[in-house]
């Protein structure tokens, strides 16, 4: 589902791109509504498209995009050779840059080859990317926070790291 939302890669403005990424988006909604038929059709009209591009001549847009047509058609049919194109689409997408969407996509079409171990050790790579690069000043919504302390006072929890957190929150009461 993040694809729908969170494109692997930032698209150029231009004509073509912008209606491939309209297509793009289409053909995502549909998948994740479960109108594989409409999704599948639309994503083999769009991997013609980029098979007209010699490998040589793609740019990260174009690998991120066949790797998502292909992921699409594989998942769809339940069929190896799209899934195994689309690893390999992700993959050299990742040579380039890393991203999170990509990663999960990457971990995704593992699973659908039931390649657990290696799906898993993407998921973890995930993980530590995400913790690694976690800021220190997380903005935490009031509410939580004095429903938090209350848990902490009734479970009998008396944690010095807590001290400035329930200081905090008796001010604003």
């Amino acid at each position: 589902a993040i694809l729908a939302q969170d494109p692997i890669h930032a698209m150029n403005n231009d004509a073509a791109t912008t209606k491939r990424d309209r297509t793009q988006r289409r053909i995502w909604n549909d998948y994740l509504a479960n109108r594989k038929d409409s999704a599948i059709k639309l994503a083999l009209g769009q991997l013609k498209e980029v098979e007209r591009i010699l490998d040589q001549d793609k740019n990260i847009d174009d690998w991120a995009h066949e790797g998502q047509m292909c992921f699409v058609v594989g998942a769809s049919q339940s069929d190896p050779t799209y899934l195994q194109r689309a690893l390999q689409c992700f993959e050299i997408y990742l040579d380039e840059e890393i991203s999170v969407t990509a990663l999960r996509m990457k971990a995704d079409t593992l699973l659908y080859l039931r390649r657990y171990q290696e799906s898993f050790a993407v998921f973890q790579q995930i993980a530590d990317y995400k913790a690694a690069n976690r800021t220190e000043t997380t903005e935490v919504a009031p509410f939580k926070l004095k429903h938090d302390i209350e848990q902490l006072r009734r479970l009998g929890v008396e944690a010095p790291e807590f001290v400035e957190a329930i200081e905090m929150m008796e001010k604003m009461k």
